[in-house]
This record gives C-alpha cells, structure tokens and sequence, in this order.
C-alpha cells in the first residue's frame, strides 16, 4: 500500500519506535510502553500559552515532496469498552471528520496530563467520571485540509461511574459496537486497530 499525502502518521511508544506510513490513518498495532511523558517532545514551556492545544512551536517537513508546516494539537482519547463491546460516537456535521465514527477525547489545557484531560474530556462528553485507564500509545495524523499536525495519547478504559450519554454538541449518536462491526464503520483504520488489539473478535 503506498501512503498519501493526504494524511501521514506516526505511532511511537517509549518501548519501541514504529514508524509506518498509510492512506488516511495508521493501521499499525500499538504496544503498550512503560510509561508516558507528556511534556517532554512539546519544545515549549509548560508554563507558556504555546506548549498545548494547537499552539505548540511549528514543525517544518518534506512528505512525498509537498511542505508541511502547522501547528501541533494534543489531545487525549479513550476507547470505552464493556461485555467485549467498544462505544463510539458519531461526529455531528459542525466539528472536524463530520459524519465519522470515534472514540471519546480532546484537547489538553496548558500542563495538563494526558490521563487528567481524559477523565475531565470524558466527563464533559458522556458524563461519566473514569478510572484506572491504561495507556496504549501515541498515534500523530496531519489533517489534510489546515497541514495541522494531531498527537493522540490513546487510552484503553474500563472502569467508570455514571452511564454514558451525550453530553455536549459533538456527538449526535452515541452506540456500542461489537469488534467485528467496526470494519464496515466509517472509523479511523487507526482506531480500528487498536479496537481489534484490545478486543477480541468472535470468529
């Protein structure tokens, strides 16, 4: 498969450095690391308003001969799973990827970690307050459209208090899938990946 311009992501963990290139999203399984360090590839001050949320220092690179620079967003995502299913939302038609399926998350606020913007993200979109999520990897994609670079620390969680319903504007539908029905959703192949990585699927 040859990769396009359109999108190109990078997996990293701290255990093992993979690096594949795909159309739209990464398909590459992710492994665990032994620990995260949300601050340290920012190049910027924790203290200072450009370190997170789109605002951390440019990049500048050469894919396939077209020049990318942006920004960087750093956001958090969870996959919510019980009783062997994965629950997702639908995007509603005024965010970013309208009409596709995904897991729950967002933005990081100045010095925040990873596991804290989860569980407030979570919250503020299904009502739900979360615990003990696992950490899974670090997954980047450029949006095609602005060439503006998103760093996801992915999480696995299965503990939380309250019932999941949507909370903001962001979703229009909320449902839980089993793994072998993600396929045939309009779903990032790399959150695909991870869903079959962490979920077993019945033959």
């Amino acid at each position: 498969m040859m990769p396009s311009v359109s999108m190109w992501v990078t997996i990293r963990t701290e255990a093992a450095a993979r690096t594949r290139s795909a159309i739209s999203w990464a398909t590459a399984s992710m492994h665990p690391p032994s620990g995260y360090r949300s601050h340290e590839s920012l190049g910027g001050d924790c203290g200072t308003a450009d370190s997170f949320l789109g605002l951390a220092p440019a990049r500048r690179m050469d894919i396939c001969g077209t020049r990318w620079s942006r920004v960087i967003h750093i956001t958090a995502t969870g996959l919510i799973a019980r009783g062997g299913r994965v629950l997702l939302g639908k995007r509603t038609s005024t965010i970013r990827f309208a009409g596709m399926w995904d897991a729950f998350g967002g933005h990081l606020v100045p010095c925040e970690e990873p596991s804290t913007a989860l569980t407030r993200e979570l919250e503020e979109e299904l009502g739900i307050r979360v615990s003990r999520p696992r950490f899974l990897g670090i997954y980047e994609d450029v949006d095609p459209t602005s060439k503006e670079l998103f760093r996801h620390y992915l999480f696995f969680v299965t503990q939380w208090a309250g019932v999941p319903r949507i909370a903001n504007t962001e979703h229009s539908e909320i449902r839980w899938f089993p793994p072998e029905e993600v396929d045939f959703l309009d779903v990032a192949p790399s959150i695909k990946a991870a869903i079959h990585q962490v979920l077993p699927t019945k033959p």
